[in-house]
């Protein structure tokens, strides 16, 4: 490929997955709407520091089964590899 005098931009792929104490949900909705509602000034997060990030998604699925689970986790394991 031809160098076009364009740098190619680093990129950092991060995912967590954990469950969540059902008398932590609560807590932790307000915390993800405190993020959303200041995303570029806020104590939790500081996006603007993070110089490669690119994209970032925080997502709470309080309805996901099991099998749903699993197969989430299988598919980040294959994006290791």
């Amino acid at each position: 490929m031809p160098h076009t005098g364009v740098k190619q931009m680093s990129q950092i792929l991060l995912t967590v997955l954990t469950k969540v104490k059902p008398d932590k949900v609560a807590p932790l909705k307000e915390l993800l709407d405190d993020i959303s509602n200041h995303l570029l000034e806020n104590p939790y997060l500081a996006f603007t520091a993070l110089k490669r990030l690119h994209f970032a998604s925080l997502i709470l699925n309080e309805n996901a089964s099991e099998a749903e689970i699993n197969s989430l986790v299988a598919y980040v394991r294959q994006l290791k590899k």
